[in-house]
């Protein structure tokens, strides 16, 4: 029988922070909007463990092609821009789609 291989993928995201409402004297939430997925190589995916320093080489190569686009720190009150990448099981897997709801 055929090994289940997991379809793994890199995503670069721009990462802000935005307000959520006035509850409990305010809360904000991170939106993440992603600029550029890959995915990665299915003999990669087969034996992750072997060929993880490849995929944090091109996970970090594709974080610098858009360091650029950084400014600021989103936690502070001037807000700002954070450029991050993620090793992802699911395509697009933390990418924010809809605006969260306080409960």
């Amino acid at each position: 029988m055929g090994e289940c291989v997991k379809d793994r993928f890199i995503t670069v995201y721009r990462i802000t922070r935005e307000y959520g409402g006035h509850e409990e004297g305010g809360w904000w939430y991170n939106w993440h909007e992603a600029i550029e997925t890959v995915h990665i190589p299915r003999r990669w995916s087969k034996k992750p463990n072997q060929h993880w320093n490849q995929i944090e080489t091109l996970k970090g190569q594709m974080q610098r092609k858009y360091a650029d686009e950084a400014w600021g720190n989103i936690y502070q009150a001037n807000g700002g821009v954070q450029i991050d990448a993620y090793i992802e099981e699911t395509y697009r897997e933390f990418e924010t789609t809809v605006t969260p709801h306080y409960e």
